[in-house]
């Protein structure tokens, strides 16, 4: 069980953004959101703990799914809609447990939670207005809380349809176990889509590290000769690994393979360039 289990403590999950995303949404604004929301969940009579925290965790993965089923109520902060909090909504909501929506005034809604109430809050974080807002978010904690033991509750999950999460008959195993078997799921994920090729250009970039390899499709009517001299010229560009002809029953290529990983803004100049030497490649007499 969790430390939170064995202390009996009140515990209120808090998603949120923390990496910095631009000049304006740095590391020290969440560090001062997290602090307001931390004033608001204590005045609400709970210990505020971000969902990927946790002493008796080992792995990041296993508190973030632990905190996202266990906490009794979650406040998440959706404000410039960073990818990694609103996959933690989600989660949350999937699992039917109470959470009270968060955002700054900067950031619109998102189509899929629009209909859900969202606390708003000034971004420029304002004394007299954030006062205010610690407030209200304390209040509606303690009745999102209560209106969820109480019979008849909707959850999230009824706005998009008259879903019920069912409880299911399941053999009881340690935490440990689970968690272990749920990040081999996501690493097994993970290995299968960096074989998945990306399309950039109508070419194909594959997410192979350290190398990556691009595809250039040669016209069929090609001559055979320049083809060797331009692999011969491509393989003495910068960053370039190795250069080779391909074909199927249908198509020729070029295959190059590059030493190290590329920025995407080189990578299309490397693109460019590419196509600009197949292009002038002559054709067979």
């Amino acid at each position: 069980m969790t430390d939170q289990l064995e202390n009996n403590e009140k515990i209120c999950g808090i998603i949120r953004p923390i990496a910095k995303m631009n000049d304006f949404y740095t590391f020290e604004h969440w560090n001062s959101v997290k602090d307001i929301m931390e004033r608001a969940i204590q005045k609400a009579g709970y210990t505020p703990l971000t969902v990927s925290d946790s002493k008796g965790s080992t792995t990041i993965h296993s508190s973030i799914f632990l905190n996202l089923y266990q906490n009794e109520i979650v406040v998440c902060d959706v404000s410039n809609r960073n990818a990694n909090v609103m996959f933690e909504l989600g989660m949350r909501i999937a699992f039917d447990k109470p959470v009270v929506i968060i955002k700054d005034d900067k950031t619109p809604f998102s189509f899929d939670t629009s209909h859900i109430k969202h606390l708003e809050y000034p971004s420029d974080l304002r004394f007299q207005v954030i006062e205010k807002f610690i407030d209200d978010l304390a209040n509606i904690i303690m009745e999102t809380v209560e209106a969820s033991k109480v019979d008849g509750y909707k959850s999230f999950l009824s706005h998009y349809a008259p879903i019920k999460v069912t409880t299911l008959e399941v053999n009881e195993v340690s935490e440990k176990i689970a968690l272990e078997s749920i990040l081999k799921s996501i690493n097994n994920l993970e290995e299968r889509f960096n074989k998945i090729p990306i399309a950039l250009n109508n070419q194909y970039l594959s997410k192979e590290k350290p190398l990556s390899t691009l595809l250039f499709q040669l016209p069929n009517n090609t001559n055979f000769q320049e083809i060797l001299k331009t692999i011969d010229y491509i393989r003495k560009m910068k960053n370039v690994s190795e250069c080779n002809f391909d074909k199927d029953l249908e198509n020729k290529y070029l295959k190059v393979t590059l030493e190290s990983d590329i920025t995407p803004n080189n990578l299309k100049i490397f693109n460019d360039e590419i196509k600009l030497i197949i292009s002038n490649i002559k054709e067979a007499p």
